[in-house]
């Protein structure tokens, strides 16, 4: 799963409106109407459904049921993120030339 197809499809369920949702991303209406594609493929059913002429969409029964999948994906996502910055934390690396490394460093 591609996390900005699951973040587009979770803006579009927020707005109700794919062109809303391609604003609050800062992405055009085609890009945000590939990723929801995209998703839509790479897991076999719609998720939404398009209101003609009514300016708005609609999420599918299986769109209600993946919203609360995807809510949890980017929980996990971020919490991810927030254990990769807390762990890089803790590193330190140390470099210096070779005759350094060999006269000073050696013993660390």
């Amino acid at each position: 799963m591609d996390y900005s197809n699951i973040k587009t499809f979770m803006a579009i369920a927020e707005t109700r409106s794919l062109s809303k949702a391609a604003e609050m991303l800062f992405l055009s209406q085609s890009t945000v109407s590939y990723r929801l594609k995209a998703l839509e493929q790479e897991i076999g059913t719609e998720l939404i459904q398009r209101e003609q002429g009514k300016g708005f969409v609609t999420l599918t029964t299986k769109g209600e049921e993946f919203m609360d999948i995807a809510e949890r994906w980017l929980s996990l996502h971020r919490d991810t993120d927030v254990w990769k910055t807390q762990r890089t934390l803790y590193e330190l690396n140390i470099g210096g030339v070779d005759s350094l490394n060999t006269c000073i460093f050696q013993e660390l």
